[in-house]
């Protein structure tokens, strides 16, 4: 198998200081758009991006291009290059790119203008450019992936991110309007392309890419077909919800729902950058005939208690933001949904890395299948929980969240057939369930119940020991004593 010169531990550590610093950015990001940008103006904001979205998913890659890119790192784990995959990704995403793009600029005039105010329509001209941008920075980081160099992979993120996130609060702050959220996106996306292009310094060779897509398009058309069937339904579910908000409840509780969502991020961007590196590192094992299954259960642990420790702290604090200043106004209203919607973070760090193994194994139709479940359920809950209980106004979207995460759980706990890991997950969850729902039916006054509950994972950390020692192994020094308290030296 070919080498990186980049472990998979630097790339996760990469993963967490970027989101670290991008969520800390957020938090003044945060404070400036309830300052200075109105929840009507945000609402109609995301109801645009929400539509533009949905028409996206009529220019689908049908998963060929996660094919190519998971084909890629298997042959990498042969110790082959894989450029002729680099080179087919690059053709699949920019043809399917111009097209999206020149729809959005047709149909813009016809139906978009419709239904959202003209003043936010230049929006949607900037969100063309970012498309574009962003497919160049997809298939330059799908090339880093499949060769396994995370940390730069990592560090691009970091570098657009933090220009992104700086540039948007000083010029929200200087202008005042959502124009410069979509404005600074772009000027992020351009640098983390260029700082991409620097390091992989490869062309596209249209040639090697024809040949391939010709030889193996019905192999990657098979493969692919499965998790774009579920990353397609993921998309729908996440638009719908949105549009569905937007629909019922109006564009006040659209930008309510989205600034919730944003707090749930501050604990899933840690479990997106492992996952990130868990595929790739699945795929080279998988393509050198190495053991699979202790590795899903090493990240599934592993995961899951680091999930459960920042749900948990997540939940006791947000409570503090407009104390200390960084949520003010009518955005307050977001922070008991967040609170709610953070609760469900545990169960998902599961279901997403259960979904992604069976994938990268050829186990795709299988993964759909949970998935779809999974999500029928969420969806089918939701429209009926805001069409008959409307009045629960965003807890309408927690309580189809819980129905679908309970959902993959119950499957995925029966296929596992770990006790170990359904004792250990749910045990991990239940103190961020009921701490959040403490805090959202005001039984028992913040903070003290959150707090206690914040201790609760860290005691079952204790007694079940999810690290591994060469986790801690491959820790910084620093923390290493730590976590040697969750490690079961055995392993």
């Amino acid at each position: 198998m070919l080498s990186s010169n980049e472990s998979a531990v630097s790339g996760i550590l990469l993963g967490y200081i970027a989101s670290v610093i991008n969520y800390a950015l957020a938090v003044i990001y945060f404070t400036v758009l309830t300052r200075f940008i109105s929840l009507e103006d945000y609402g109609y904001y995301n109801a645009l991006l929400s539509i533009a979205g949905i028409i996206s998913m009529f220019f689908p890659t049908l998963g060929i291009d996660w094919a190519i890119v998971r084909e890629g790192a298997v042959k990498y784990g042969e110790g082959k290059d894989p450029l002729e995959h680099y080179s087919a990704l690059f053709l699949i995403s920019i043809s399917i790119t111009m097209a999206y793009t020149i729809t959005l600029i047709i149909i813009t005039p016809l139906y978009i203008t419709s239904v959202i105010p003209e003043r936010f329509i230049g929006i949607i001209y900037l969100y063309i450019l970012y498309v574009i941008v962003s497919a160049f920075v997809n298939i330059l980081s799908s090339y880093l992936w499949m060769i396994g160099r995370f940390a730069t992979q990592s560090l691009g993120t970091l570098i657009g991110g933090m220009i992104f996130r700086i540039s948007e609060i000083i010029l929200i702050i200087m202008f005042k309007t959502v124009y410069v959220i979509i404005t600074t996106m772009l000027i992020g996306q351009i640098f983390t392309a260029l700082f991409y292009f620097y390091n992989v310094k490869k062309i596209p060779i249209l040639r090697q890419g024809i040949y391939i897509l010709r030889n193996n398009f019905g192999k990657y058309f098979s493969t692919g077909i499965q998790v774009w069937i579920l990353s397609y339904l993921g998309t729908i579910s996440a638009n719908m919800s949105i549009y569905l908000i937007y629909m019922f409840l109006g564009p006040s509780y659209t930008g309510l729902y989205t600034t919730a969502n944003n707090m749930v991020g501050a604990v899933t961007a840690l479990t997106g950058s492992v996952i990130n590196v868990f595929r790739s590192r699945l795929a080279h094992i998988y393509g050198s005939g190495g053991e699979v299954k202790n590795l899903l259960r090493d990240y599934v642990r592993a995961t899951v208690f680091v999930t459960s420790l920042l749900s948990a702290s997540a939940i006791a604090a947000s409570p503090a933001l407009p104390l200390i200043g960084i949520v003010a106004g009518d955005y307050v209203k977001a922070i008991p949904y967040g609170v709610a919607l953070i609760s469900l973070s545990t169960a998902s760090s599961l279901s997403s890395l259960y979904i992604n193994y069976l994938w990268v194994l050829e186990r795709g139709w299988h993964a759909l299948d949970i998935g779809v479940k999974s999500l029928a359920g969420y969806l089918v809950s939701l429209v009926i929980l805001l069409t008959y209980a409307g009045s629960l106004g965003l807890y309408t979207v927690v309580i189809a969240g819980f129905i679908g995460s309970m959902i993959g759980l119950m499957i995925i706990f029966r296929e596992l057939g770990a006790s170990e890991i359904a004792l250990e997950t749910i045990l991990l969850w239940i103190p961020s369930i009921a701490s959040a729902y403490i805090y959202v039916s005001k039984s028992i006054l913040w903070p003290i119940p959150q707090i206690i509950l914040m201790l609760a994972p860290v005691v079952t950390g204790l007694l079940r020991k999810p690290l591994t020692a060469s986790a801690i192994d491959q820790s910084p020094r620093i923390f290493r004593e730590i976590l040697a308290m969750f490690t079961d030296k055995r392993s």
